[in-house]
């Protein structure tokens, strides 16, 4: 499934291109309906179960679609939503707006950093840590922040495959290993 929603995600990210759309105003489109189809609230999950049955068919869908979102999303957006539904596809799009969503910071050259500590960071922190990982990487930083209570004091961060552990649990773990290789 994934092979086949970055497919789809990049064909329609080299079409948004190709027609010099706003591709920031494409990509708040998709997660707007993301959000609207595939969430998990009653009136989401009644429009979900429409669009993935089996039975219903593919021109009542677009019908709905039509008049849900013409007029209120880019044409090129609509066309690709009624794209999935002729191809039958319209289950992977959450996969598909992901993909696009990092093809999109690519052309961006933003990176996508997670930042994890034992306590919440100080926005002044946060700044210079920014700072420094934009330097480090040359690009854009897109920091998301989370709090992890196990690694007891300091930060990791990772993008990519790439990891930077600063954590007190992961010096307690290296002392340890390194003490038993000694005995």
């Amino acid at each position: 499934m994934l092979k086949i929603a970055k497919r789809y995600a990049l064909a329609f990210f080299e079409a948004v291109i190709e027609k010099k759309a706003d591709v920031n105003q494409i990509k708040e489109e998709l997660i707007e309906i993301e959000k609207a189809v595939f969430s998990s609230n009653a009136s989401s999950l009644e429009l979900k179960s429409f669009f993935l049955h089996p039975i219903i068919s593919s021109d009542e869908k677009e019908k709905v679609i039509l008049e849900t979102f013409e007029g209120r999303i880019d044409n090129l957006t609509l066309n690709f939503l009624l794209t999935l539904f002729k191809e039958n596809r319209f289950s992977c799009l959450p996969l598909i707006i992901e993909v696009f969503c990092q093809k999109l910071d690519e052309y961006n050259k933003i990176k996508e950093v997670n930042l994890i500590s034992a306590v919440e960071i100080e926005e002044s922190q946060i700044k210079k840590i920014i700072e420094k990982l934009e330097k480090k990487l040359n690009s854009k930083i897109s920091l998301k922040c989370s709090i992890d209570k196990e690694i007891l004091a300091g930060f990791i961060v990772k993008w990519q495959d790439n990891v930077i552990d600063l954590s007190l649990k992961n010096k307690f773990e290296t002392l340890k290993t390194n003490t038993l290789r000694k005995v």
